[in-house]
């Protein structure tokens, strides 16, 4: 199966992405993009790719064991940018201002997913939500105005927190990709 581990974005977040994701697709009618549905946006910590049902098993164990540490997780909003770069952008994103803690946890789910038997994440762990993926037939020319789209649309000054891991199997599907939770790690509260 294929599968990621992330976060569930509080509703408050995904209502302002949804928001923000409009605007900027008004912005950027006519660019080849394919944009994130608000319900499947999610904050990454790790794709895993294909996965046996052992290995599922083992992570779910392991989410559960390091969802259970106090911690608190509250992020902003805090800009808009593109990989691998806003004059060559093939995803765009809203970037998270983020506590140590939450590379902290990556850092776990990591070390959960090396344990597994996974090889090491490609790229270093970078708090971001995809909001659209650039399409293969895309012109260079097509993309021009994409940075000027991005400056032009501030990302509202929105704080949530963040409460619960979840182990996604990711199925593509014909009209886009289908997330189902496999297994929830919900935090403990650093109140308590």
């Amino acid at each position: 199966m294929r599968a990621f581990i992330a976060f569930e974005l509080p509703e408050v977040l995904r209502s302002a992405l949804a928001t923000l994701s409009i605007g900027l697709q008004a912005s950027l009618r006519g660019v080849p993009l394919s944009w994130v549905p608000p319900r499947n946006m999610h904050l990454t910590l790790r794709f895993l790719g294909e996965i046996r049902h052992s290995q599922a098993a083992a992570l779910g164990e392991a989410l559960q064991t390091i969802a259970g540490h106090p911690v608190q997780l509250a992020v902003r909003l805090s800009t808009l940018g593109a990989f691998p770069g806003v004059q060559h952008p093939r995803v765009l994103w809203a970037g998270l201002h983020a506590p140590a803690a939450l590379a902290t946890l990556a850092a776990q789910v990591e070390q959960a997913a090396m344990a597994a038997g996974l090889p090491a994440a490609e790229r270093p762990f970078m708090p971001h939500l995809t909001l659209a993926r650039v399409r293969r037939q895309a012109t260079p020319a097509q993309l021009t105005g994409v940075a000027a789209a991005l400056a032009a649309h501030p990302l509202p000054a929105l704080n949530a927190t963040l409460g619960e891991l979840v182990l996604f199997e990711s199925q593509l599907k014909a009209g886009g990709a289908v997330y189902n939770p496999l297994v929830r790690a919900s935090l403990r509260s650093t109140k308590g």
